[in-house]
């Protein structure tokens, strides 16, 4: 009764998946792999890969002789013109360049629905990989107590084709499409108030400086005092005093990065 449907079987849907991808491409079986890197998050070396999850076989199965058969039945699945079960749920689909072939199931299921308080109704079940002539992905709906495979499931999985047909060609290479951008270098703004020149005007400056340029507070107003005492012609302390609200003093050192913020200053 197994191979009319009616049998007790046990099955996840990753393993189903998992054995439509072995008939997919050959005879390969994979162990599933649901991470398949981990990468830094931190801002020096964001998006390099720290640990690679490598593809890993569990066995070569060998098909036997009449499997090309079944695989030309799967392709005509969601045809129309051969009449498969899942050809409503892909009507109108564009299969040029990206036919699906795949498998309608409706599973029977024994006893009581706990919640609606009747006899459970069928469980609907479609699997299928794309493209069928160089299959990249594998997709597995199972959805409980939904009717028919052809008529609940299959919409479900034309869906996420239709999602996974649109990634690929907005990115070529999927490997890279969810490596996100490292964030801008975070700025600071500073306002610089020089003293009023000799006709009466005040002036100021405005300087976006790079945080990576910056060190604490005190050296910060130390390396920009340094640099307005240059363009001034006064010391460092009497900058500072006029930098520094009435009270406030700063006596740290220029850092070695003072030479890059001077720079900086110069081009701004």
């Amino acid at each position: 009764n197994t191979g009319i449907g009616q049998g007790f079987v046990s099955v996840t849907p990753i393993q189903i998946a998992n054995a439509y991808a072995a008939f997919a491409n050959g005879g390969t079986l994979f162990s599933p792999n649901i991470v398949e890197r981990v990468v830094s998050r931190t801002e020096d070396q964001f998006g390099t890969s720290i640990v690679d999850f490598e593809p890993r076989i569990q066995r070569i199965a060998e098909f036997p002789e009449g499997s090309g058969v079944v695989r030309e039945g799967l392709q005509g699945v969601t045809s129309k013109a051969r009449r498969g079960t899942a050809w409503r749920a892909f009507e109108e689909y564009d299969s040029r360049g990206y036919a699906i072939a795949g498998k309608t199931g409706t599973a029977q299921a024994e006893g009581r629905n706990p919640v609606l308080m009747r006899k459970k109704e069928d469980s609907a079940v479609f699997v299928a990989w794309a493209p069928k002539h160089d299959p990249r992905y594998v997709v597995a709906v199972v959805m409980e107590e939904a009717g028919f495979g052809g008529e609940a499931a299959a919409p479900v999985a034309r869906r996420i084709f239709e999602a996974l047909r649109a990634y690929e060609q907005r990115w070529p290479d999927p490997t890279i499409a969810f490596v996100a951008p490292p964030p801008a270098c975070p700025t600071r703004r500073l306002l610089v108030m020089c003293p009023k020149a000799a006709h009466g005007e005040s002036r100021c400056r405005v300087l976006t400086i790079p945080k990576t340029l910056m060190g604490t507070e005190s050296q910060t107003l130390k390396k920009v005092a340094d640099e307005y005492s240059h363009s001034e012609g006064i010391t460092i302390t009497a900058a500072l005093r006029r930098l520094l609200p009435s009270g406030s003093r700063s006596s740290s050192l220029c850092d070695r990065s003072c030479s890059q913020l001077f720079g900086y200053l110069a081009s701004a």
